[in-house]
């Protein structure tokens, strides 16, 4: 009797090509794909369960208080899902110097923080939260719920951001990016909306900087000085790509700058060693 002849599906679950295939990024761009693979059979979705991050990439701009209520509200029961996390103001897609100045984006600052802080204590409540999945997928992990976030772009207003970055995992998270828009600030200092001076502000948020010891990229936009960064760059040891870009009008530090503050870099790490 010949053999029943193997199914594409059977062919393609016991394929070494199969974890390569779930772990590779375009997959997650794609949650319909995934999501089709988990309904073609049991032993199907056992594949992708141990095989697949499961993390989403999530982009949240705070146009509302309320829209910022539904997010937290989300964040709070599905934060662990979150591998990637843009936080972003109103208007920010708005060209001021080309469309003029909308009266509106007065409250954008104060939305923002005010989502922010959300945000944050709903990230920090839930690294407190004992993983309420378990099975394959979170074994092969080691992770045990809490806050998975592995990226985090934001945007700088008072102490929000600090208590943002205090909320993520600091041994987890590989990529930074804050970035300040110049209709946020007028003629304000990014760290002037917390009540607090703003030196005592930008102290913590380099600390809090400094901690995330498994930083590999690191993008800052009108938010710290060259000579700032001196306190920073000792600290983050696994990073391989730094961009310092300069205020409005924005433009990147020049070559000059940067290797001013590169040399204080190299000076300091010699010193300490």
């Amino acid at each position: 009797m010949a053999p029943r002849p193997v199914s594409p599906q059977a062919d393609l679950l016991q394929s070494p090509a199969l974890p390569l295939l779930l772990q590779h990024g375009s997959v997650h761009t794609d949650l319909q794909a995934v999501l089709q693979l988990c309904c073609t059979s049991k032993a199907m979705r056992a594949a992708v369960l141990q095989h697949c991050r499961g993390l989403l990439d999530v982009s949240f701009t705070a146009s509302s208080m309320q829209h910022a209520q539904r997010f937290v509200a989300w964040v709070a029961k599905h934060g662990q899902l979150m591998g990637c996390l843009h936080i972003l103001p109103d208007h920010h897609h708005t060209e001021c110097e080309m469309y003029g100045f909308d009266p509106e984006m007065e409250e954008a600052p104060k939305l923002l923080q005010q989502a922010q802080l959300c945000i944050a204590s709903a990230l920090k409540q839930l690294q407190q939260q004992p993983g309420e999945q378990g099975g394959v997928q979170q074994q092969q992990q080691g992770a045990q719920g809490g806050v998975q976030l592995r990226e985090l772009q934001l945007v700088p207003v008072g102490r929000a951001a600090e208590a943002l970055l205090q909320a993520t995992a600091s041994s987890k998270l590989l990529r930074l990016d804050m970035r300040c828009y110049a209709y946020m600030y007028a003629d304000e200092h990014p760290m002037s909306g917390s009540g607090s001076p703003v030196g005592s502000s930008l102290s913590s948020m380099i600390s809090s900087i400094a901690s995330l010891g498994q930083l590999q990229s690191l993008t800052v936009v009108a938010v710290l000085e060259p000579e700032e960064m001196l306190h920073v760059l000792p600290a983050l040891t696994s990073l391989t790509q730094l961009g310092i870009y300069h205020a409005w009008p924005l433009h990147s530090y020049t070559s000059k700058q940067f290797c001013l503050a590169a040399t204080g870099w190299q000076a300091a790490e010699a010193a300490h060693h």
